[in-house]
């Protein structure tokens, strides 16, 4: 535990807990960054080291497990590129339930 209540996270960063307040306006920052289709600040929330988890990820960047934030940032983009080219069609999108693979 590092000093004033704050404890070392995974390699050694300090991580604070967050209050209700901080994790609304987190998320709400989240949400706004990706409706925008900003990509960018949608990854400053991500360390270089992150890892993430998508079954979709396999069809749009070949791989579900990500290693890493470039290899998010691949991933959605491609998703983005993906939604631009359903999102005037009636079609389910690619790699979701009924969507083309």
């Amino acid at each position: 535990m590092a000093q004033g209540g704050q404890s070392l996270g995974r390699q050694g960063r300090v991580s604070m807990p967050m209050t209700y307040e901080s994790m609304m306006t987190f998320a709400e920052n989240w949400v706004a960054a990706w409706n925008r289709r900003d990509v960018d600040a949608v990854l400053a929330h991500f360390s270089e080291e992150a890892q993430f988890v998508s079954p979709v990820a396999r069809n749009l960047v070949g791989r579900s497990v990500l290693g890493n934030k470039k290899e998010l940032s691949e991933y959605w983009q491609a998703a983005l590129a993906a939604s631009r080219r359903w999102s005037s069609s009636s079609t389910t999108p690619p790699g979701t339930r009924g969507g083309a693979n």
